[in-house]
């Protein structure tokens, strides 16, 4: 069952929203440049699921700048959900991320990725880009 009802796109991210994400350093202040949309997911009571930045490189290659999604949605598809729905609302041929959440002792966040589909491509940046059919 889909837990993601609604998705919010805009160039800046409300202070309501900033607050309620801990892991990574969002700031509500912060707008999104050029072609960068930050996508608000919620669930059917209107609760924030998560929160991305996106922006596209290039006409094949999309950018997540950002992705969020909260600790206690976590383990129940809502981080795939929210990919699919980026995937799906934004078609590319690849997408790339830089994995660096510094909050992400035991590796969850890798390992997200990873399960996603991902693969590393630098090291030391920690990027890893996978391909779209």
């Amino acid at each position: 069952m889909s837990t993601i009802k609604k998705v919010e796109v805009g160039n800046k991210i409300s202070a309501k929203v900033a607050n309620q994400l801990h892991t990574l350093p969002w700031d509500n202040n912060e707008h999104a440049c050029g072609d960068e949309k930050y996508l608000v997911f919620s669930d059917c009571e209107g609760k924030l699921v998560g929160v991305s930045l996106i922006r596209f490189l290039d006409k094949q290659t999309l950018y997540i700048g950002k992705f969020e999604v909260k600790r206690k949605y976590r383990g129940f598809g809502c981080g795939r959900e929210m990919f699919d729905w980026i995937t799906t609302n934004y078609p590319t041929k690849r997408v790339m991320l830089t994995h660096m959440d510094p909050t992400d002792d035991d590796g969850a966040s890798y390992e997200f990725w990873k399960h996603m589909g991902f693969k590393r491509v630098d090291q030391i940046k920690h990027r890893m880009v996978k391909k779209i059919k």
